[in-house]
């Protein structure tokens, strides 16, 4: 290192106040209602998410959901049995 920029380095370094290395975290926030008025923790996240008897649709959605998770649970495996099949064939 040159002795002009030594210089110019110990006269930032003298400039400088001294450098203090730790861990830092924020502060706890304090617990709250999570958005609800007080005394209020039938639910967590909303008023309305387990309302099932009013929900539109409701048979509909009930049996299109149904349909769906019965129909992923045979179509999934038989996929697999096929394709594994498809690949020890050759």
């Amino acid at each position: 290192m040159s002795s002009v920029a030594l210089k110019a380095f110990r006269a930032s370094l003298r400039g400088s106040s001294k450098v203090h290395r730790a861990f830092h975290k924020s502060a706890v926030p304090a617990g709250g209602g999570h958005g609800h008025s007080e005394g209020y923790d039938a639910y967590i996240h909303a008023e309305h998410m387990y309302n099932m008897t009013a929900m539109k649709n409701r048979k509909f959605k009930m049996a299109a959901g149904t349909i769906g998770l019965v129909g992923a649970g045979i179509t999934v495996p038989c996929i697999a049995v096929w394709w594994s099949e498809k690949k020890r064939a050759g």
